[in-house]
C-alpha cells in the first residue's frame, strides 16, 4: 500500500512537472525523474516545511531552557517553507 502510494505521488508529480514544462515551454522539465525517498530528517523539520506548528515551534524557541535545544529551534525557523500554490 505505501509503494502504490509512493507511486501515485510519483505519476503526480511527474503530470505537473510534464504541465508546467508546457506552461514555461521548458523542455528541459519534461527530463526530470522523479523519485521519491523517505526523508531522515526531523520531524519539525518536516513540519516547519510544510508549515505546520511554527507558532509553537517559535514559542519553544524562544522559552525553552536548553540552550542546544534552543539554538537548533531556532535554526529550523530559518528554513523556508513550501506552499504547493
Amino acid at each position: 500500500m505505501i509503494d502504490e502510494g509512493r507511486q501515485f505521488a510519483e505519476t503526480y508529480l511527474t503530470d505537473c512537472l510534464y504541465q508546467r514544462a508546457e506552461q514555461l515551454k521548458n523542455p528541459d522539465l519534461l527530463g526530470v525523474r522523479v523519485n521519491l525517498i523517505e526523508s531522515k530528517a526531523s520531524r519539525l523539520v518536516g513540519c516547519w516545511i510544510r508549515k505546520v506548528f511554527h507558532d509553537q515551534i517559535i514559542e519553544m524557541a524562544q522559552t525553552i531552557e536548553s540552550e542546544s535545544f534552543s539554538r537548533y529551534l531556532k535554526m529550523l525557523t530559518s528554513l523556508k517553507t513550501f506552499s504547493p500554490n
